[in-house]
């Protein structure tokens, strides 16, 4: 990680911002108690912050409370570092439950329901601008809302590709697949011996299911109903797109022990496989390690008639509505990723690489966005993103068990395994007291 780089540029943003600040021009402007306004009063409000991420991200959010002081000295934010699988695990949730949760945290798509749904979750819509509200992208938006209200603020956007090592498929004289058949055909003909055609996620979890969900989409199938009171496992969509998945594995050309997680695009890399099914982040690590191997992307393959689709994961920044400063921490969190466009820019291009769901941000990025690979996710699959499915626990379950069936078990096909899981995810959805 670029971490010298990151903490200069953001040195740089800091002076910019409190020049900004000082005239009242701060980007989109300062509404009446919002950061960069004058302070009402000479109290010291003590937030706090629970972060996981290490090396240089975790520097990046630990450097945002000194820059916010430039703007707003009155607000004292501490960052705690709370290691990956605490965070994932417990930890979080039971200081919520003792009154002793963070001021500031951080949601994925599979936990940001159970806190709006128990009331921990702030509605930012007073600290944010219609203006900077249609900054970010509808499905961005769309994914943090309930109704009208809008409970975290996105920051992230990253996407899936079809990565593949160019000259393995040169020399099995395999063009680049741009048809499910296409991919099939070429997954069986790119293996060999000592490598898998094609890496996929084979474990059950959440990654599993973030990378199939385009599949799905592509065909116009979905898992909810709009309204989301309904299942809709039974469109043949999804039973077409477990399917899909089923033979590859079926074919042999699947990777079923993969050296390393499969968000690691050294498999690749190292030729353990010719294609492989990852993310955005891959771009760096290609630049940097495999510099020397002819990498390519290309958007995921589609079925017939289908529609070009891909998935927008990524973390999203919540206030803890409980907090003795919500108001504040509100504040902070829309002035560090909302306002300006040079915060979001360092964190989606310097201290890693992910898509902003800004629109000023990409576009302020444009040079950096269409650097190599980028630009085949910025000109061919960016826009195409539906965000990561927001759902509790107990349903990701359904999903997820409903693609290991498909994938794995031999009494079963894509038909089988999404009419199961229809009727568990139904007869749950009935008895379910909150909002999806």
């Amino acid at each position: 990680m670029k971490h010298r780089r990151s903490m200069a540029y953001l040195l740089a943003c800091a002076i910019a911002a409190f020049a900004l600040a000082a005239t009242g021009a701060f980007a989109g402007g300062a509404k009446e108690g919002q950061a960069g306004a004058p302070a009402a009063s000479s109290e010291v409000k003590q937030l706090s912050l629970w972060d996981f991420h290490g090396a240089a991200e975790g520097e990046f959010f630990k450097s945002l409370p000194d820059l916010y002081a430039k703007v707003n000295p009155n607000v004292k934010i501490t960052v705690e570092t709370v290691p990956w699988d605490d965070y994932l695990g417990t930890k979080l949730a039971a200081a919520f439950a003792a009154g002793a949760g963070p001021d500031l945290f951080f949601v994925s798509p599979g936990t940001i329901g159970k806190y709006i749904n128990s009331g921990i979750a702030f509605a930012l819509n007073p600290y944010l601008t219609s203006k900077q509200i249609s900054d970010f992208s509808a499905s961005s938006i769309r994914g943090v809302s309930i109704g009208d209200k809008i409970y975290a603020i996105p920051f992230e956007i990253e996407m899936i590709g079809l990565y593949y090592d160019a000259d393995a498929l040169a020399a099995a004289g395999v063009q680049p697949p741009k048809s499910w058949d296409d991919l099939k055909a070429a997954a069986l003909k790119l293996k060999t011996d000592k490598r898998a055609g094609i890496t996929i996620e084979v474990s059950k979890g959440a990654y599993q299911t973030f990378t199939w969900y385009p599949f799905m989409w592509m065909t116009g199938a979905d898992v909810f109903t709009p309204d989301l009171k309904h299942a809709q496992l039974n469109n043949p969509g999804v039973a077409q797109a477990l399917q899909l998945w089923k033979d590859l594995i079926d074919s042999g050309a699947a990777n079923l022990r993969p050296s390393r997680s499969t968000t690691d695009i050294g498999i690749l890399g190292d030729g353990e496989t010719a294609m492989q099914i990852c993310g955005t982040w891959s771009i760096p690590t290609i630049e940097k390690q495999y510099a020397d191997k002819n990498i390519k992307v290309e958007p995921l393959p589609l079925p017939p008639g289908g529609k070009p689709s891909d998935v927008a994961g990524g973390w999203k920044f919540m206030v803890n509505a409980k907090g003795k400063y919500a108001a504040d921490a509100a504040k902070f969190a829309t002035w560090a990723f909302a306002e300006s466009v040079d915060i979001p820019l360092t964190w989606t291009t310097v201290t890693k690489f992910a898509y902003s769901p800004r629109k000023s941000v990409v576009e302020a990025g444009r040079e950096i966005f269409h650097k190599g690979l980028r630009a085949v996710f910025t000109d061919q699959i960016y826009g195409t993103e539906k965000p990561e499915i927001r759902m509790p626990a107990e349903c990701s379950s359904i999903i997820e068990d409903m693609l290991q069936n498909a994938m794995f078990n031999k009494d079963y096909d894509g038909k089988k395994a999404a009419l199961e899981a229809q009727q568990k995810l139904e007869d749950f959805l009935k008895g379910y007291p909150g909002q999806i």
